[in-house]
Protein backbone atom coordinates (compact mmCIF):
# COMPACT_ATOMS: atom_id res chain seq x y z
CA UNK A 1 0.00 0.00 0.00
CA UNK A 2 3.10 2.43 1.08
CA UNK A 3 4.74 1.55 -2.57
CA UNK A 4 1.77 2.13 -4.15
CA UNK A 5 0.88 5.54 -2.50
CA UNK A 6 4.66 6.57 -3.21
CA UNK A 7 4.58 5.55 -6.86
CA UNK A 8 0.98 7.52 -7.42
CA UNK A 9 3.13 10.36 -5.96
CA UNK A 10 6.02 10.32 -7.98
CA UNK A 11 4.34 9.81 -11.26
CA UNK A 12 2.36 12.97 -10.66
CA UNK A 13 5.01 15.14 -10.25
CA UNK A 14 5.81 16.19 -14.25
CA UNK A 15 1.85 16.69 -14.39
CA UNK A 16 1.87 18.92 -11.75
CA UNK A 17 4.71 20.84 -13.64
CA UNK A 18 2.73 21.08 -16.85
CA UNK A 19 -0.32 22.04 -15.20
CA UNK A 20 0.53 25.82 -13.63
CA UNK A 21 -1.13 26.77 -17.17
CA UNK A 22 -3.82 25.58 -18.78
CA UNK A 23 -1.88 23.06 -21.15
CA UNK A 24 1.65 23.55 -23.29
CA UNK A 25 5.26 23.33 -22.02
CA UNK A 26 6.46 26.98 -22.59
CA UNK A 27 8.33 25.58 -25.93
CA UNK A 28 7.26 27.45 -29.56
CA UNK A 29 6.12 23.92 -30.43
CA UNK A 30 3.69 24.21 -27.19
CA UNK A 31 3.09 27.49 -25.30
CA UNK A 32 1.64 27.42 -22.58
CA UNK A 33 -1.82 28.27 -22.90
CA UNK A 34 -3.61 31.12 -21.15
CA UNK A 35 -7.23 30.25 -21.07
CA UNK A 36 -8.17 32.19 -17.74
CA UNK A 37 -7.49 35.29 -15.45
CA UNK A 38 -5.50 32.39 -12.80
CA UNK A 39 -3.34 31.53 -16.19
CA UNK A 40 -2.71 35.52 -16.74
CA UNK A 41 -1.64 35.92 -12.98
CA UNK A 42 0.60 32.70 -12.72
CA UNK A 43 2.44 34.76 -15.54
CA UNK A 44 3.03 37.88 -14.02
CA UNK A 45 3.69 36.08 -10.85
CA UNK A 46 6.46 33.80 -12.14
CA UNK A 47 9.58 36.23 -14.04
CA UNK A 48 11.41 32.90 -14.91
CA UNK A 49 8.30 31.98 -17.29
CA UNK A 50 8.52 35.00 -19.26
CA UNK A 51 11.04 34.33 -21.25
CA UNK A 52 8.88 31.86 -22.53
CA UNK A 53 5.98 31.13 -25.11
CA UNK A 54 2.71 31.94 -24.48
CA UNK A 55 -1.23 31.43 -26.57
CA UNK A 56 -4.27 32.56 -25.40
CA UNK A 57 -7.70 30.52 -25.79
CA UNK A 58 -10.35 32.17 -24.26
CA UNK A 59 -11.14 36.03 -23.57
CA UNK A 60 -10.25 36.76 -20.10
CA UNK A 61 -11.90 39.66 -18.10
CA UNK A 62 -9.78 41.67 -15.90
CA UNK A 63 -12.59 43.52 -14.02
CA UNK A 64 -11.31 44.39 -10.84
CA UNK A 65 -14.75 44.13 -9.57
CA UNK A 66 -14.99 40.26 -10.44
CA UNK A 67 -14.34 37.53 -8.19
CA UNK A 68 -10.72 36.93 -7.90
CA UNK A 69 -9.59 39.54 -9.98
CA UNK A 70 -6.03 42.27 -8.57
CA UNK A 71 -6.66 45.92 -8.18
CA UNK A 72 -3.44 46.56 -9.78
CA UNK A 73 -1.06 49.71 -9.33
CA UNK A 74 1.75 48.79 -11.47
CA UNK A 75 2.05 46.74 -14.68
CA UNK A 76 0.12 43.10 -14.46
CA UNK A 77 3.80 42.12 -16.16
CA UNK A 78 6.89 43.71 -15.13
CA UNK A 79 8.97 42.48 -17.80
CA UNK A 80 8.85 40.30 -20.83
CA UNK A 81 11.29 38.84 -23.33
CA UNK A 82 9.36 35.63 -24.61
CA UNK A 83 6.69 35.27 -27.28
CA UNK A 84 2.75 36.36 -26.13
CA UNK A 85 0.18 35.50 -29.01
CA UNK A 86 -3.19 36.67 -28.17
CA UNK A 87 -4.30 34.56 -30.90
CA UNK A 88 -7.04 37.06 -32.26
CA UNK A 89 -8.56 37.07 -28.12
CA UNK A 90 -8.94 39.89 -25.86
CA UNK A 91 -8.55 40.71 -22.38
CA UNK A 92 -10.97 43.20 -20.61
CA UNK A 93 -11.32 45.69 -18.63
CA UNK A 94 -7.77 45.96 -17.66
CA UNK A 95 -7.55 48.51 -14.91
CA UNK A 96 -4.25 50.41 -13.61
CA UNK A 97 -4.67 52.88 -10.83
CA UNK A 98 -1.42 54.37 -9.60
CA UNK A 99 -2.82 58.03 -8.90
CA UNK A 100 -1.97 57.74 -5.28
CA UNK A 101 1.21 56.54 -5.76
CA UNK A 102 4.94 58.34 -6.93
CA UNK A 103 7.71 56.81 -9.22
CA UNK A 104 6.22 54.36 -10.85
CA UNK A 105 7.20 53.73 -14.29
CA UNK A 106 6.54 51.15 -17.39
CA UNK A 107 2.77 51.05 -16.48
CA UNK A 108 0.51 48.91 -19.20
CA UNK A 109 -0.22 44.92 -19.31
CA UNK A 110 3.61 44.47 -19.67
CA UNK A 111 5.64 46.80 -18.35
CA UNK A 112 8.40 46.38 -20.58
CA UNK A 113 8.92 43.98 -23.75
CA UNK A 114 12.62 43.42 -24.29
CA UNK A 115 14.49 43.09 -27.17
CA UNK A 116 13.49 40.32 -29.24
CA UNK A 117 10.48 39.58 -27.54
CA UNK A 118 6.79 39.55 -29.68
CA UNK A 119 3.27 40.43 -28.36
CA UNK A 120 1.00 39.66 -31.56
CA UNK A 121 -2.71 39.34 -32.43
CA UNK A 122 -3.60 40.92 -28.70
CA UNK A 123 -6.86 42.94 -27.92
CA UNK A 124 -7.29 45.21 -25.21
CA UNK A 125 -10.94 46.22 -24.61
CA UNK A 126 -11.86 48.93 -22.64
CA UNK A 127 -8.43 49.44 -20.87
CA UNK A 128 -7.40 52.30 -18.39
CA UNK A 129 -4.14 52.97 -16.94
CA UNK A 130 -3.94 55.80 -14.74
CA UNK A 131 -0.51 57.30 -13.64
CA UNK A 132 0.97 58.56 -10.53
CA UNK A 133 2.81 61.67 -9.92
CA UNK A 134 5.92 61.42 -11.60
CA UNK A 135 5.00 58.58 -13.45
CA UNK A 136 6.64 57.35 -17.14
CA UNK A 137 6.26 55.76 -20.22
CA UNK A 138 2.56 54.67 -19.68
CA UNK A 139 0.25 52.80 -22.52
CA UNK A 140 -2.46 50.03 -22.40
CA UNK A 141 -0.23 47.32 -23.58
CA UNK A 142 3.02 48.38 -22.51
CA UNK A 143 4.87 51.31 -20.99
CA UNK A 144 8.49 50.87 -22.86
CA UNK A 145 8.96 48.35 -25.63
CA UNK A 146 11.94 47.77 -27.79
CA UNK A 147 10.37 44.12 -29.03
CA UNK A 148 7.43 43.31 -31.73
CA UNK A 149 4.27 44.37 -31.35
CA UNK A 150 2.25 43.44 -34.27
CA UNK A 151 -1.55 43.07 -35.03
CA UNK A 152 -3.12 44.28 -31.55
CA UNK A 153 -5.04 47.03 -30.55
CA UNK A 154 -6.37 48.90 -27.50
CA UNK A 155 -9.99 50.21 -27.15
CA UNK A 156 -12.40 52.20 -24.45
CA UNK A 157 -10.56 55.00 -22.26
CA UNK A 158 -7.10 53.77 -23.33
CA UNK A 159 -4.42 55.82 -21.34
CA UNK A 160 -5.04 58.48 -19.05
CA UNK A 161 -2.95 60.63 -17.01
CA UNK A 162 -2.27 64.19 -15.39
CA UNK A 163 1.10 65.71 -15.35
CA UNK A 164 2.87 62.84 -16.55
CA UNK A 165 5.52 61.72 -19.49
CA UNK A 166 5.74 59.60 -22.57
CA UNK A 167 1.82 58.41 -22.45
CA UNK A 168 0.31 56.40 -25.56
CA UNK A 169 -2.77 54.86 -26.23
CA UNK A 170 -1.00 50.97 -27.14
CA UNK A 171 2.67 52.43 -26.05
CA UNK A 172 4.03 55.04 -23.82
CA UNK A 173 7.94 54.84 -25.12
CA UNK A 174 9.29 52.95 -28.29
CA UNK A 175 12.46 51.64 -29.48
CA UNK A 176 11.25 48.73 -31.64
CA UNK A 177 8.87 47.71 -33.93
CA UNK A 178 4.78 48.42 -33.55
CA UNK A 179 3.11 47.71 -36.81
CA UNK A 180 -0.28 46.62 -38.26
CA UNK A 181 -1.73 48.26 -34.27
CA UNK A 182 -4.54 50.90 -33.71
CA UNK A 183 -5.76 52.59 -31.01
CA UNK A 184 -8.76 54.41 -30.24
CA UNK A 185 -9.03 55.61 -26.46
CA UNK A 186 -8.51 59.20 -25.09
CA UNK A 187 -4.89 59.78 -23.83
CA UNK A 188 -4.29 62.98 -21.75
CA UNK A 189 -0.96 63.70 -19.49
CA UNK A 190 1.86 66.31 -19.77
CA UNK A 191 4.37 65.71 -22.62
CA UNK A 192 5.10 63.17 -25.35
CA UNK A 193 1.60 61.87 -25.56
CA UNK A 194 0.09 60.40 -28.12
CA UNK A 195 -2.64 58.97 -29.67
CA UNK A 196 -0.52 55.24 -30.44
CA UNK A 197 2.56 55.78 -28.92
CA UNK A 198 4.21 58.73 -26.99
CA UNK A 199 7.76 58.78 -27.56
CA UNK A 200 9.16 57.08 -30.99
CA UNK A 201 12.80 55.98 -31.40
CA UNK A 202 11.99 52.87 -33.36
CA UNK A 203 9.62 51.98 -35.91
CA UNK A 204 5.40 52.79 -36.38
CA UNK A 205 4.27 51.27 -39.63
CA UNK A 206 0.54 50.65 -40.84
CA UNK A 207 -0.91 51.93 -37.75
CA UNK A 208 -3.80 54.18 -37.14
CA UNK A 209 -5.10 55.94 -33.63
CA UNK A 210 -8.78 57.42 -33.28
CA UNK A 211 -8.65 59.02 -29.90
CA UNK A 212 -8.52 62.54 -28.55
CA UNK A 213 -4.87 63.67 -27.14
CA UNK A 214 -4.55 66.15 -24.54
CA UNK A 215 -1.96 67.94 -22.94
CA UNK A 216 -2.43 69.95 -19.50
CA UNK A 217 -0.10 72.41 -20.54
CA UNK A 218 3.10 71.41 -22.22
CA UNK A 219 4.03 69.85 -25.63
CA UNK A 220 5.22 67.30 -28.00
CA UNK A 221 1.34 65.96 -28.52
CA UNK A 222 0.45 64.43 -31.88
CA UNK A 223 -2.42 62.43 -32.88
CA UNK A 224 -0.20 59.20 -34.08
CA UNK A 225 2.92 59.73 -32.16
CA UNK A 226 4.44 62.80 -29.89
CA UNK A 227 7.36 63.02 -30.53
CA UNK A 228 9.10 60.88 -33.59
CA UNK A 229 12.86 61.39 -32.34
CA UNK A 230 15.20 59.31 -35.02
CA UNK A 231 12.61 57.35 -35.69
CA UNK A 232 9.78 56.34 -38.15
CA UNK A 233 5.85 56.56 -39.58
CA UNK A 234 4.90 55.02 -42.21
CA UNK A 235 1.23 53.93 -43.81
CA UNK A 236 -0.35 55.40 -40.53
CA UNK A 237 -2.99 57.95 -40.20
CA UNK A 238 -4.90 59.30 -37.25
CA UNK A 239 -8.46 61.00 -36.76
CA UNK A 240 -8.46 62.62 -33.11
CA UNK A 241 -8.50 65.77 -31.95
CA UNK A 242 -5.05 66.89 -30.86
CA UNK A 243 -4.61 69.95 -27.60
CA UNK A 244 -1.71 71.23 -26.23
CA UNK A 245 0.88 74.30 -26.07
CA UNK A 246 3.38 73.55 -28.77
CA UNK A 247 4.72 70.98 -30.90
CA UNK A 248 0.94 69.62 -31.62
CA UNK A 249 0.58 68.17 -35.01
CA UNK A 250 -2.64 65.86 -36.31
CA UNK A 251 -0.06 62.96 -36.48
CA UNK A 252 3.03 63.80 -35.36
CA UNK A 253 3.85 66.69 -32.59
CA UNK A 254 7.36 66.68 -33.68
CA UNK A 255 10.06 64.75 -35.98
CA UNK A 256 13.43 65.08 -35.46
CA UNK A 257 16.30 63.27 -37.93
CA UNK A 258 14.10 60.90 -39.64
CA UNK A 259 11.27 60.18 -41.82
CA UNK A 260 7.57 60.49 -41.82
CA UNK A 261 5.89 59.17 -45.07
CA UNK A 262 2.78 57.81 -46.56
CA UNK A 263 0.45 59.09 -43.71
CA UNK A 264 -2.77 61.71 -43.02
CA UNK A 265 -4.31 63.18 -40.23
CA UNK A 266 -7.90 64.38 -40.05
CA UNK A 267 -8.21 65.75 -36.61
CA UNK A 268 -8.35 69.25 -35.53
CA UNK A 269 -5.27 71.07 -33.27
CA UNK A 270 -6.04 73.33 -31.16
CA UNK A 271 -3.45 75.25 -28.99
CA UNK A 272 -3.57 77.47 -26.09
CA UNK A 273 -2.96 81.26 -25.81
CA UNK A 274 0.46 81.57 -26.83
CA UNK A 275 1.17 78.23 -28.15
CA UNK A 276 3.68 78.16 -31.41
CA UNK A 277 4.31 74.93 -33.91
CA UNK A 278 0.98 74.04 -34.38
CA UNK A 279 0.03 71.76 -37.99
CA UNK A 280 -2.53 69.59 -39.49
CA UNK A 281 0.23 66.82 -39.87
CA UNK A 282 3.46 67.83 -37.90
CA UNK A 283 4.22 70.41 -35.45
CA UNK A 284 8.32 70.95 -36.36
CA UNK A 285 10.60 68.92 -38.73
CA UNK A 286 13.61 69.26 -38.07
CA UNK A 287 16.78 67.44 -39.45
CA UNK A 288 14.01 64.69 -40.81
CA UNK A 289 11.41 64.50 -43.95
CA UNK A 290 7.43 64.64 -44.45
CA UNK A 291 7.07 62.56 -47.91
CA UNK A 292 3.71 62.11 -49.23
CA UNK A 293 1.14 63.05 -46.36
CA UNK A 294 -1.82 64.85 -46.10
CA UNK A 295 -4.06 66.73 -43.35
CA UNK A 296 -7.43 67.75 -43.99
CA UNK A 297 -7.72 71.33 -44.87
CA UNK A 298 -8.45 73.69 -41.76
CA UNK A 299 -11.55 75.24 -43.50
CA UNK A 300 -12.85 71.76 -43.15
CA UNK A 301 -12.17 71.28 -39.24
CA UNK A 302 -8.47 70.19 -39.71
CA UNK A 303 -5.73 71.94 -38.27
CA UNK A 304 -3.89 74.93 -39.84
CA UNK A 305 -0.91 74.64 -42.49
CA UNK A 306 2.60 75.43 -41.80
CA UNK A 307 3.76 74.01 -44.22
CA UNK A 308 4.84 70.24 -43.28
CA UNK A 309 2.36 67.98 -45.40
CA UNK A 310 -0.08 68.47 -47.48
CA UNK A 311 -3.82 70.10 -46.85
CA UNK A 312 -6.50 68.24 -48.40
CA UNK A 313 -10.45 69.20 -48.85
CA UNK A 314 -12.82 66.90 -46.85
CA UNK A 315 -13.88 66.04 -50.88
CA UNK A 316 -10.03 65.53 -51.61
CA UNK A 317 -9.52 63.30 -48.80
CA UNK A 318 -12.22 60.45 -50.21
CA UNK A 319 -10.20 60.39 -53.50
CA UNK A 320 -7.76 57.70 -54.15
CA UNK A 321 -6.11 60.46 -57.09
CA UNK A 322 -5.43 63.15 -54.26
CA UNK A 323 -2.89 60.83 -52.50
CA UNK A 324 0.71 60.60 -54.88
CA UNK A 325 2.26 57.72 -55.46
CA UNK A 326 0.47 56.04 -52.70
CA UNK A 327 0.45 52.00 -53.31
CA UNK A 328 -3.10 51.23 -52.35
CA UNK A 329 -3.31 47.62 -53.00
Amino acid sequence: MKKSAILLIICSLPLCAYTKYSGGTGEPNSPYRIANYNDLYALADDANDCKKCFVMTADIDLNPNLPGRRSLTTALIASFTGIFDGNDYNILNLTIDNSGLDYYHHLGLFGIIRTDAIVTNLGLQDAAVTGGDFSERIGTLVGSNSGMITHSYATGSASRAEGRSYVGGLCGYNSGNINNCFATGEVSGFVYLGGLVGFNQGIVSTSYAKGAVTSDGSGYIGGLVGDNYRGSVSNCYATGPVKGLYYLGGLVGYNYGNTVSDSYATGAVTGSKGSWCLGGLAGQNYNGSINNCYFLDPNDGGGPNNGRGTPLTDTEMKQQASFVDWEFN
